[in-house]
């Protein structure tokens, strides 16, 4: 049976003091919320929504939102293409106490990359583009910048190196990073148009020769978003939806607005511990391939379409091995043998088969997806970033290992699929 989502009769003056009150929410009744006022904002334990849980994923994002004093989660799980777990946890929105649901919308930061990894692999998929193309070429040989010149690195970039993350940029020379230094040469108000972002990186001396490096490179995904718009001829957005989204259910996906915008169902972020409200939008950089706003359930739904469990995959066989195929040479794996795939930070050969994932984190934000082996698929979406230090493992991190030490201690799963259960949200 689908719970019937309640709220705590307890009053909450979250706009008037830095803490949250404990809620007890047993059933069938509703209990009071306690009147104490602790140091910091305890997490808020999961509401009862629509879909289900397991207890043994109940205790590990709980544990996590209150360890770390996280506001929110969501947190979905897809076994053998039939989702099993959809449940929020938590507040969407701290002060009108709006509890996170299985369709709550949050900011994806990077994990929006495989999706732009899949978009590119479309149009290779078809033969429209391929994988050794030059992006410089793709992109119709862009013009230099009054007073400057295309550097060679720039012309021999190609549209393997751009998702691989071995263009030639180091991460903290990304020019994506260097936006208000940008504006300002060019005299531009921000955010810069995304050609001229373009056309400024490709007149400045790359890092290393392309192909020869890895460095994570948020512009290399900038970079994605204009070959799919060149060869394609139409916003990326509406490819992206048309062609990707709409095909395996997903209707309510959008890019994030100009900073310090919400969507409508859209999860707050927040700074972990005291809660402050960042605002949510992407910074005004030229449009990145990434900011997509999204669910845990479409996601988990996108994750299923990848894989195949639910039928028909996104790609053809030649398209996946693309993929996750290894670098080519002299690129390496990781010591552990794991590296980093066509829009995936990790993919993993396990004696079980392939495991790929990945996360992504912005202020407000902390986001992970992955395929384990076992025919397991699973989303988790947090509306608090916590940084990494050295006394131990961030949030994400910490949620990360429970969940997966979980699945594998699973001895029946339910047989399911709340796919075709929960209520859809409305088209955009």
């Amino acid at each position: 049976m689908v719970p019937v989502l309640r709220r705590s009769a307890g009053p909450l003056l979250l706009a008037l003091v830095p803490a949250i009150l404990t809620i007890v929410m047993p059933r069938p009744a509703l209990a009071q919320a306690s009147n104490a006022r602790p140091k910091t904002p305890a997490a808020a334990v999961p509401f009862p929504v629509r879909g289900e849980g397991l207890p043994m994923f109940d205790r590990i994002v709980r544990e996590t939102l209150e360890k770390y004093h996280v506001p929110g989660a969501a947190l979905a799980v897809v076994k053998n293409g039939q989702l099993v777990v959809a449940k929020g946890y938590g507040w969407a929105n701290v002060a009108e106490r709006e509890p996170v649901t299985p369709h709550t919308l949050f900011s994806l930061a990077s994990v929006s990359k495989p999706i732009s990894g899949v978009a590119v692999l479309r149009l290779v998929e078809q033969g429209r583009l391929a994988l050794d193309d030059r992006v410089y070429d793709v992109l119709g040989r862009p013009a230099p910048l009054p007073g400057m010149h295309i550097v060679p690195r720039a012309r021999e970039i190609t549209v393997r190196q751009i998702l691989n993350h071995s263009a030639g940029w180091y991460r903290k020379n990304d020019p994506l990073a260097k936006a208000t230094k940008i504006a300002s040469e060019l005299g531009q108000p921000l955010p810069v148009p995304p050609e001229l972002v373009v056309r400024w990186a490709f007149c400045h001396p790359l890092d290393f020769q392309p192909g020869t490096e890895q460095s994570y490179s948020n512009f290399s995904f900038q970079l994605c978003r204009s070959v799919c718009e060149s060869v394609t001829g139409e916003p990326f957005e509406r490819y992206v939806r048309q062609q990707i989204l709409r095909p395996i259910g997903i209707s309510d996906m959008q890019l994030e607005p100009i900073h310090p915008a919400y969507v409508a169902g859209e999860a707050h972020r927040y700074r972990a511990r005291d809660w402050k409200d960042f605002g949510g939008g992407r910074q005004p950089v030229g449009p990145p391939a990434g900011s997509w706003l999204a669910s845990a359930t479409d996601m988990a739904r996108f994750m299923a379409a990848v894989d195949g469990s639910r039928g028909q995959p996104l790609l053809d066989k030649a398209a996946m091995h693309l993929m996750f195929a290894p670098p080519p040479p002299p690129l390496k794996p990781r010591e552990n043998g794991s590296y980093f795939g066509l829009g995936w930070d990790s993919v993993l050969h396990t004696p079980e088969g392939l495991r790929y994932g990945k996360n992504g984190g912005v202020d407000g934000i902390s986001t992970y997806v992955e395929h384990d082996p076992v025919g397991v698929d699973w989303v988790l979406l947090l509306n608090a970033r916590t940084p990494k230090e050295k006394k131990g493992p961030t949030a994400l991190d910490h949620a990360i290992k429970g969940i997966r030490q979980a699945i594998h201690n699973v001895e029946r799963w339910p047989d399911r699929d709340l796919f075709n259960q929960l209520m859809p949200p409305k088209p955009q």
